[in-house]
């Protein structure tokens, strides 16, 4: 998983308005009709499976599909606001 400094910044915005102590990005995975989706949440009390990384900073908290998911992604920040963009490595 790669993150823009746009979406690092969003996310440090984000996170600061929320006001919760020892808080980070949560990014999940829920089962949509056809397959799984991926879903970010403001916590500070990841699941017990979760996986931390830490990038510029920020915690992100990811369960092992998404962890998968975002292997070949990058979370960016744009006007309309985030959005995942696949790597061209």
């Amino acid at each position: 998983m790669k993150v823009t400094q746009k979406a690092i910044d969003a996310f440090g915005i984000i996170l600061k308005e929320q006001g919760i102590p020892d808080s980070g990005i949560r990014i999940y995975t829920v089962q949509g009709c056809c397959s799984p989706s991926l879903q970010m949440t403001v916590t500070n009390q990841p699941e017990p499976d979760d996986n931390k990384m830490e990038l510029n900073g920020i915690a992100f908290f990811t369960d092992n599909l998404a962890k998968v998911m975002l292997e070949d992604l990058t979370i960016d920040y744009g006007i309309n606001g985030f959005r995942l963009e696949k790597n061209v490595d």
